[in-house]
């Protein structure tokens, strides 16, 4: 492993760390924040501890609150946001729990399907057969309920089982979808070093995906939409991009097609040399 990756990976790991964790790191912060206060203010005088003697108040006098009296105040706020804090956390949980339930039951009942479809001949259909049809309905409906990372599981096994292109009939090259992609939400997926050569991927959303390390060897991307996707040390070689979108899109260390020109913008995107695309 590069130290490059080392680094990319490091960040990613302490990103989803606070995300998971940011909401406990900042109350943590704030209830040292308040203890370091009140020491300090016990330290200089300025607020008594109330270790020492006793002096109870008169009726020309009031007994200084101390430094118990003062975390008095401060705890039973603290403690309802604590309380509140727990129960926004477990709601969450919850939620995400119940979601990430959803989402595999989406991912296995898609798989279930396209199996089922596949039995009975999908992959020899004909462009006009009602099972293509109902097979890129079912892929659209599921990419638009899955995450980044099973919206990849669900490309790359279209890809594997030859249904979006990438396969050889009788030692030619097949780049022809069975299931069209056209306007597939493929947004933010997890496509890391996936193997997508001779994919087609004609007009498909692929905005802000991770392609990082990918092989597009040869994929057709016309009119795909990369913007500001993750192509850095991805292989384009021989990939038809005419009419594609890599607005913002990182093509740092990416091995290009010769006309890459031809996409449709490249303004902002990161080059393979590490400068910026301005126009």
């Amino acid at each position: 492993m590069t130290k490059a990756m080392a680094r990319t990976r490091l960040k990613e790991m302490l990103g989803r760390f606070w995300k998971a964790w940011r909401g406990w790191i900042l109350l943590g912060v704030f209830l040292l924040a308040v203890v370091i206060v009140l020491a300090a203010l016990a330290t200089t005088g300025i607020v008594q501890t109330g270790f020492g003697e006793y002096t109870p108040p008169t009726p020309y006098t009031q007994r200084a609150k101390t430094l118990w009296d003062w975390m008095g105040l401060c705890l039973v706020p603290l403690g309802l946001a604590l309380v509140t804090a727990l129960f926004t956390w477990a709601t969450t949980r919850q939620g995400r729990i119940e979601a990430e339930r959803a989402r595999e039951a989406t991912l296995q009942t898609y798989l279930d399907r396209m199996a089922e479809l596949g039995r009975e001949g999908l992959r020899e259909s004909m462009p006009d057969d009602i099972k293509r049809s109902t097979a890129r309905a079912q892929t659209l409906a599921a990419l638009r309920q899955l995450d980044g990372e099973r919206k990849g599981l669900v490309l790359e096994f279209l890809h594997e089982s030859g249904l979006v292109g990438g396969t050889q009939e009788e030692g030619k090259e097949r780049r022809e979808a069975v299931v069209d992609l056209r306007q597939a939400d493929l947004s933010q997926a997890d496509l890391s070093q996936a193997d997508l050569s001779r994919a087609n991927l004609r007009g498909a959303n692929l905005r802000g995906a991770n392609l990082s390390r990918a092989n597009l060897c040869d994929a057709d991307l016309h009119e795909a939409d990369l913007t500001g996707a993750d192509l850095s040390r991805a292989d384009l070689t021989g990939a038809n991009v005419i009419a594609a979108y890599l607005t913002g899109a990182n093509l740092r260390h990416a091995r290009l097609p010769t006309a890459y020109e031809t996409a449709s913008t490249l303004k902002g995107a990161t080059m393979p040399d590490g400068t910026k695309h301005k126009w």
